[in-house]
């Protein structure tokens, strides 16, 4: 009888085993993983009968043993979301415990656990020298460590341990955040640059053909038309020239922050005189230079796309019998600040934003030829500089445009003197 029930003994015994091994694993799961380290078992069972019944947030203490910093460390190998580590300096070695904290946080490159050095030898490792060369969380005497101050370094820990989890789980998101915004900004510029690519060739090859037709007809058969027929005919050209013009000032906005070019060392007084013997102004328009211009680094084409735009609005849209534009330049604030003020019509306060708005134009454009993308190419090109550009005028005296750009900008070897200016 006692041999037919044997085998029956054994299985419940292994039934019971595995429950309690399941229900230990649970318990480790559902609270807090605590790994004592020291060589003494009597502060293994102190420590685990003083912080019984402990909680916090709803969950209890998980308790890990080590008793040696071999044993320590393949415990913590093991156990990479143990949450608080009450450490023992002096074990096999004076200093095994502070070299179990440097595997831990330079091997291991655990940044999360907290560590609590426990010593009963406070000689061996002097506290203040301890807190300055190891990256630990607390450091205690074991004669000073009461239930009471082991509860609150406990909690204290603990919730130190759940605010890190919590922002390098917001931090792991934002990366992947970013990452996938960044991807999704990549496939956009894709796209950008694919419809550039369709803009260029497969826009302008037919207005290149409309453009010879008309002229053509205009050539071969003007003098049959009369004088309507001319003015539609100049018209039609008029509307292919601006759309080839808006094609162009989409292609070169488009292209600023996407296509860089190297900086090199610009002599804006010699980007400026540039820039006014291309513009050639009509007699009745004087420019004023009224400061010595420094040498900024900057993209040779972006920042004649700026001067090209300023001028040429001052002169293009001067109303005035005696025009004047004036440019200007100082320093201020660790910016340096350009001006192109003129005395031409002036612009009302409501449009001061709307144009720097790409397309935005205030005036008819039968009147003045504009596509509505200088403005707003000053301004994407300043603000990739991390400048700013602005307007301030006044209807009928005229308008003020301003940009300015960070001071560090100088090229320093220059032998121009902008504070001086």
């Amino acid at each position: 009888m006692p041999d037919t029930l044997q085998p029956a003994s054994i299985d419940n015994d292994l039934i019971v085993f595995s429950n309690e091994s399941e229900t230990n694993n649970q318990q480790i799961i559902n609270n807090w993983k605590v790994l004592i380290v020291d060589d003494e078992k009597d502060i293994h069972h102190v420590t685990e009968i003083a912080l019984n019944d402990f909680q916090f947030e709803g969950k209890g203490l998980a308790f890990l043993s080590a008793y040696s910093g071999l044993e320590a460390r393949e415990i913590i190998n093991a156990n990479p979301d143990i949450a608080v580590i009450l450490l023992d300096i002096v074990m096999e070695q004076d200093d095994e415990g502070l070299q179990i904290v440097k595997y831990i946080r330079e091997t291991l490159k655990n940044k999360f656990v907290r560590i609590v050095l426990r010593t009963g030898q406070p000689g061996h490792s002097p506290e203040k020298d301890v807190i300055l060369n190891y990256d630990i969380n607390e450091y205690k005497e074991k004669n000073e460590l009461t239930t009471q101050k082991l509860f609150t370094s406990i909690v204290s820990s603990l919730r130190s341990y759940r605010d890190i989890i919590r922002l390098d789980s917001l931090n792991s998101n934002l990366e992947g955040m970013i990452k996938s915004r960044t991807a999704e900004l990549e496939s956009i510029n894709k796209e950008l640059q694919d419809f550039a690519y369709i803009i260029s060739h497969d826009l302008k090859a037919p207005l290149r053909a409309i453009d010879s037709l008309a002229n053509w007809i205009l050539a071969d058969y003007g003098d049959k038309f009369d004088d309507d027929g001319k003015e539609q005919m100049n018209m039609l050209m008029s509307r292919v020239k601006r759309m080839r013009d808006l094609i162009d000032g989409v292609l070169q906005y488009s292209r600023v922050g996407r296509m860089r070019e190297e900086k090199s060392d610009m002599d804006i007084n010699k980007v400026i005189k540039e820039t006014i013997d291309m513009l050639s102004p009509p007699d009745h328009i004087k420019i004023e230079i009224s400061a010595n211009f420094p040498v900024i680094k900057f993209e040779p084409t972006r920042i004649a796309q700026v001067f090209q735009n300023l001028i040429g609005n001052a002169i293009k849209y001067m109303d005035k019998p005696e025009g004047k534009v004036v440019l200007t330049y100082s320093i201020e604030n660790g910016y340096c600040k350009f001006g192109i003020i003129d005395n031409g019509p002036g612009i009302p306060e409501k449009d001061f934003e709307r144009i720097f708005q790409i397309f935005q134009t205030l005036n008819a454009r039968d009147k003045f030829e504009s596509t509505g993308v200088g403005l707003s190419l000053v301004k994407k090109i300043v603000e990739m500089y991390g400048g700013k550009a602005w307007v301030e005028s006044t209807v009928g005296i005229g308008s003020s445009f301003y940009f300015k750009l960070p001071e560090e900008l100088i090229f320093k070897g220059s032998a121009l003197d902008p504070q001086g200016i």
